[in-house]
């Protein structure tokens, strides 16, 4: 009994909340469109309660949520049709991490995605990209992966000229002590 609370308590020691530094997060997506060409974009309004054990190079948390009505891509007609057709009609999306698992290259976070109303059981390919200690603050970097079949998530995004995958990058830091 007491070597399990000992080693409870000593994987606690290590793990740290960690606040996402929106100016250096970044949540882009892309999707192909008439066979030639893709349209880019991202979202503006994001957050995430993440929990990262150092010494485990292992998220024991990561909750994130976007609002898809920040969504902004470099074309104002795209913009417009999609805030007109809503195509994507929530007022979050939102990932609940269930498990971590650490490879070679990173790690794979299995857990929901909930988007348009539907929600599925999702893994997403994380590269950790870092954790450095700058004096009394630590800065975690990881970078996350990941596609989304629209028709899956009913997103009503035009007609067969625009690929049913979108995918999604997240760039990522975040501060904790």
């Amino acid at each position: 009994m007491k070597k399990v609370l000992f080693l409870v308590l000593a994987v606690g020691v290590f793990a740290s909340e960690f606040v996402l530094d929106k100016t250096k997060t970044y949540v882009k997506f892309s999707v192909d469109y008439t066979m030639m060409s893709s349209v880019f974009g991202h979202f503006c309004e994001f957050d995430a309660m993440i929990d990262y054990d150092e010494s485990m190079q292992s998220f024991l948390v990561f909750n994130a949520s976007v609002n898809p009505k920040s969504l902004k891509t470099d074309s104002k007609v795209v913009d417009g049709y999609i805030k007109k057709h809503e195509v994507l009609n929530d007022s979050r999306i939102t990932f609940v991490m269930s498990r971590y698992e650490k490879t070679p290259t990173g790690g794979k976070m299995y857990g929901s995605l909930s988007l348009n109303g539907v929600r599925k059981d999702v893994v997403l390919d994380v590269k950790d990209m870092g954790v450095v200690r700058v004096g009394d603050m630590v800065k975690l970097g990881f970078f996350i992966e990941f596609d989304v079949l629209k028709d899956e998530f009913g997103i009503l995004l035009g007609n067969d000229m625009i690929d049913d995958k979108i995918h999604i990058k997240v760039y990522a830091e975040a501060g904790g002590e």
